[in-house]
């Protein structure tokens, strides 16, 4: 579990040791990757996004999954709208001046969304915690479930204390029928270098009465995913990060072949994609995460549901073939 020094400030550490720091030796090699390095790491035409209205969320599924880009998704369940990681800004950063920019359209903003009753959040890093998408949220009835620490964050941003539910791994919280769990991840917080650590960082297991949803988070590798399962799980669907991998930092973000390995940890059965082909935050080919996570989950018989940006999936879409960027929309 996740360990708390009774220090001035809390300090929250991974269950295992995990490297975050790279040498300046590496940090030498990774900015001559992305000075001089050949990777595709924009697209080099307009990202295929299905745009949406707020009529257009009905949902004739349940569950119902539309993948906004990133870590954004809303799920929707039970009558229930779960919204992850929102980031609906052009830049993931302190300021929209600069900052890594978004690779494709927003499918939509807070106002086209339907009513949002919870926002769930993994941990603070900035391409998963967006200041202005959350302020706008603000203006709706939602309960923000977050790990323990985040709330700081939100009570400055100007959401109310009783709308906030923060919870430390195996903590859970129940809201409509639907019970959300704070699982372990491999990873760490920190908006700068004087609150690394400051606050948790979580996946997440959302249940109701029929299914089971796995939201990853951020996450490396680690061996605590089959204890999940034996838990809380086996999932119908598993939505797990597959991108901005490197060998830089490869205890805290998983490669596509990772994911689908802890997909089958996890007792998944469809495993959605996500955190790839939005913002360029490592030093692959932007579309390289789901060509490898297809063929890994071809390879592993894994079913996978990859849509494009804005496109409403349920448990019965599993695309096997080319990615979304390689089909028509």
């Amino acid at each position: 579990m996740a360990k708390q020094n009774s220090i001035s400030q809390s300090r929250f550490e991974n269950s295992l040791p995990t490297k975050v720091w790279f040498s300046a030796k590496d940090a030498t090699r990774i900015v001559h990757r992305l000075l001089c390095g050949n990777e595709k790491r924009v697209p080099e035409q307009k990202v295929p996004v299905e745009y949406r209205t707020r009529d257009s969320f009905a949902a004739n599924m349940d569950p119902a999954f539309t993948w906004l880009g990133w870590n954004t998704m809303l799920i929707q369940m039970s009558g229930m709208a779960i919204l992850t990681d929102p980031v609906l800004s052009h830049r993931a950063s302190p300021t929209g001046l600069w900052g890594p920019a978004r690779l494709h359209d927003v499918p939509c903003g807070v106002s086209d969304l339907p009513d949002i009753d919870v926002v769930l959040i993994s941990h603070d890093h900035y391409d998963h915690l967006d200041r202005t998408t959350i302020r706008a949220l603000r203006r709706t009835g939602a309960a923000f479930v977050v790990p323990s620490g985040v709330g700081r964050i939100l009570r400055r941003w100007g959401v109310s204390a009783e709308r906030i539910h923060e919870l430390r791994w195996w903590e859970d919280f129940t809201i409509g029928g639907i019970t959300l769990t704070a699982t372990p991840a491999r990873h760490y917080s920190g908006r700068g270098l004087a609150d690394r650590y400051a606050s948790l960082w979580a996946s997440w297991g959302i249940s109701d009465s029929s299914h089971k949803v796995f939201f990853g988070g951020d996450t490396g590798y680690f061996d605590g995913f089959s204890e999940i399962a034996e838990r809380l799980g086996p999932f119908d669907v598993t939505m797990l990060p597959i991108g901005a991998y490197s060998r830089y930092w490869k205890d805290v973000h998983l490669t596509p072949e990772q994911a689908v390995k802890v997909h089958k940890d996890l007792e998944g059965g469809v495993l959605i994609p996500i955190h790839y082909a939005t913002f360029n935050l490592a030093l692959h080919d932007w579309h390289e995460p789901l060509v490898r996570c297809l063929e890994a989950a071809k390879a592993q018989s894994v079913h996978v549901s990859c849509p494009p940006p804005g496109r409403t999936v349920g448990l019965d879409d599993t695309v096997w073939r080319s990615p979304w960027w390689n089909r028509p929309i």
